[in-house]
Formats: structure tokens, sequence, C-alpha cells
């Protein structure tokens, strides 16, 4: 019986084909979450595609980091753990950038709903004529 094309033929059935990992394999993951950071950056800038939340260049940068570890955990060397752990520093920076650093990171300088800013604070109370604070209040302007 004739053996179906592609199909290696076996010395022993418990042992399991080797399957060489290449270059592309283990440099997909880094790629692909430098290549949705530069298309976020490359979008802003000559696009001037300023949104909330850039979804899809996050998407694109985790499907990276997703391949990089499903590569080191099926095909474990030490090119496809180094490449997992660079591809994973690599997303680690982006989403510090994303959601602490940039602009779609929470403000500091705006106060809450409700809450007194320090200038609305120091301004005289209505009806009021003077700038003084009432006896028994200190406000510090």
């Amino acid at each position: 019986m004739r053996r179906p094309y592609g199909v290696a033929a076996h010395n022993c059935s418990s042992q399991r084909a080797r399957v060489r990992v290449t270059f592309v394999g283990i440099v997909l993951g880094p790629v692909l979450v430098i290549s949705g950071f530069g298309l976020y950056i490359i979008t802003n800038i000559f696009l001037g595609r300023f949104r909330r939340m850039p979804w899809e260049f996050i998407a694109l940068s985790t499907i990276g980091g997703l391949v990089s570890a499903g590569l080191a955990l099926a095909r474990p060397s030490p090119s496809t753990v180094v490449a997992a752990f660079v591809t994973e520093g690599l997303l680690a920076f982006l989403y510090w950038f994303f959601f602490s650093f940039s602009m779609y990171g929470p403000r500091e300088d705006r106060p809450r709903v409700g809450a007194r800013s320090r200038r609305s604070a120091c301004l005289p109370p209505t009806g009021r004529s003077t700038t003084r604070p009432p006896a028994g209040e200190s406000v510090a302007c």
C-alpha cells in the first residue's frame, strides 16, 4: 500500500515528526507587535487619525504576542523562547504606552465630577462681597 503524498515514513510509531522552526516563524511575533505600533504612529502622523482607543492596532500587536508565545510552547527551542520574551517585552511597552503614558491614560489635572477645585475654593460664597472665608474655615488659596 502506498502512502499519501506528504506523509513521512516513521521507523517507530511513537516517534513524532520533528518540524523545523523557520526564521520567519521566529520573527513573526515581534514583527507583528512592532508593525501594530508603527501603523498606529504612521496613521496618526500622516492621516491625522486620532481616536480614543485604537483597538485594531492593539489587537494586531496582541496577535503577535499570542503567535510568539504559542510557537515557543509548541516548539520549545532557545530561539523561540527568546523571541517570545522579546515579543512579550515589546507588548508590555506597547500596553504601557497606550494605557498609561499616552493621551489615552487618565488625566491628573482634571478634577472629578462634583469635586471642588482649588480655584473654586478661593472664590467668595454666593451673596458675599468679601473674599475672606467665614469664621472657623481656613482655605489655602
